[in-house]
């Protein structure tokens, strides 16, 4: 639901436009063999929810599974997803139904499809600093336990996770993208907030790496006391 984009008739703007939706669906379809699926949101705003409309639209014109973000288009990221509409689209077409929206804890995984019988879950900003999200999701589904990551697991995933986003960006730097990498890494952890502020005044990765290793230390150090 990028401005830009629905300005072009583009993104979340195509639910408005089912016949277009049903077309695109349908080229795709017949210039591929692989799997094809489709996301989409629940509508353009409140007075237009059509998201089962669509989903039918899109199972006729030859998509392999959906997957449905309960938010509209005019609400971006704000507000709650609403879970039932999954439910709804579920009971609507035949072809897999996958849920999307405010899965941010591994319990959310067997909540929603609890919920909404979908036949799959995707995580996106939960995944955001917590990749281990996955496995957890996983581990609970299967009566496991699920450990935390330890603090020394954590500061080598997020150094892991910035080599390869730098390597990404093919010789530029952009220390706001470093900076909040980290601060996912980070978030809700003691401290963090200093963390935070002591970033802000960082002009080389390197001092942030630095700063991280010192925070993460210092939290290691507290956990060893506590023990």
């Amino acid at each position: 639901p990028v401005p830009k984009v629905v300005r072009q008739g583009a993104g979340a703007a195509l639910i408005r436009d089912e016949e277009t939706v049903a077309s695109l669906v349908d080229a795709v379809r017949q210039a591929v063999s692989i799997p094809l699926t489709v996301k989409t949101r629940s509508g353009w705003n409140q007075s237009k929810i059509n998201v089962v409309e669509v989903a039918r639209v899109v199972e006729d014109a030859g998509a392999d599974a959906i997957t449905i973000h309960p938010r509209t288009a005019k609400q971006g990221f704000s507000g709650s997803a609403d879970w039932p509409l999954i439910a709804k689209v579920k009971q609507a077409v035949s072809i897999p139904v996958i849920g999307n929206g405010d899965v941010t804890r591994p319990e959310d995984v067997e909540e929603m499809r609890k919920l909404t019988q979908c036949d799959g879950v995707m995580i996106g900003r939960g995944a955001m600093g917590n990749p281990w999200i996955f496995k957890q999701a996983k581990q609970l589904a299967g009566g496991q336990y699920t450990a935390s990551p330890s603090v020394h697991e954590r500061l080598e995933v997020m150094r892991r996770h910035l080599a390869l986003y730098e390597e990404s960006l093919h010789g530029r730097r952009s220390l706001a993208g470093f900076r909040s990498r980290i601060m996912w890494y980070t978030k809700g952890l003691r401290g963090s907030a200093r963390l935070r502020a002591s970033l802000s005044d960082c002009h080389h990765l390197e001092e942030m790496i630095k700063l991280c290793e010192d925070f993460f230390s210092s939290l290691d150090i507290g956990l060893s006391q506590n023990d």
